[in-house]
């Protein structure tokens, strides 16, 4: 699966527990945490192939971003399970989206989990993933019409609002405040 789509992901899940900007952003950080075994990439291809989908994507290592994102938040119970939610729709969305194995309980125990067991044909991957970038995307914008947020408030609120304000314009008057 595509970054941006675990990030997108992410943010659909924040927005369902979160209702702080700050709460928000530490349930995306913890749905893109687990790609942190993709390091790898940066020094040799062997062992990025090696360790990627293994200790980052740890139900281990899921449970200690979840821990830290709710002792760093205002909602600490609700932010726990909304981190713990977006780390594991990122396994889920791996899982679904490539055709890499996910060693789920690294590196207590080597078990992974196939993700032959969701999808056999390489080739459906090619389907797969445009279609959740694209419902994504669509359940991005409603939210962003009737919410009057975007995952751009992970970068800066300012900027969110004013995006948001450029791209639906009827539902601002011209001052800038929002019309009934």
């Amino acid at each position: 699966m595509m970054p941006i789509a675990h990030g997108m992901i992410a943010w659909l899940v924040a927005v369902l527990f979160g209702k702080e900007v700050n709460d928000r952003r530490l349930m995306v950080i913890a749905g893109v945490v687990l790609d942190i075994d993709g390091i790898f990439i940066l020094f040799d291809d062997a062992l990025f192939y090696e360790y990627h989908h293994t200790f980052g994507h740890s139900l281990v290592f899921g449970l200690m971003v979840a821990l830290v994102a709710s002792l760093l938040s205002v909602d600490k119970i609700k932010i726990f399970f909304g981190a713990l939610s977006a780390f594991i729709m990122h396994i889920v969305a791996d899982l679904i989206g490539s055709n890499w194995p996910v060693t789920i309980f690294s590196p207590l125990s080597d078990l992974t989990i196939p993700s032959s067991y969701f999808l056999t044909n390489y080739q459906i991957y090619n389907i797969v993933n445009p279609i959740v970038f694209i419902v994504c995307v669509i359940l991005i914008m409603i939210i962003m019409y009737y919410r009057e947020i975007s995952p751009i408030e992970f970068i800066s609120e300012k900027l969110d609002k004013y995006i948001i304000e450029r791209i639906f314009p009827i539902k601002f008057k011209s001052d800038g405040e929002i019309s009934e």
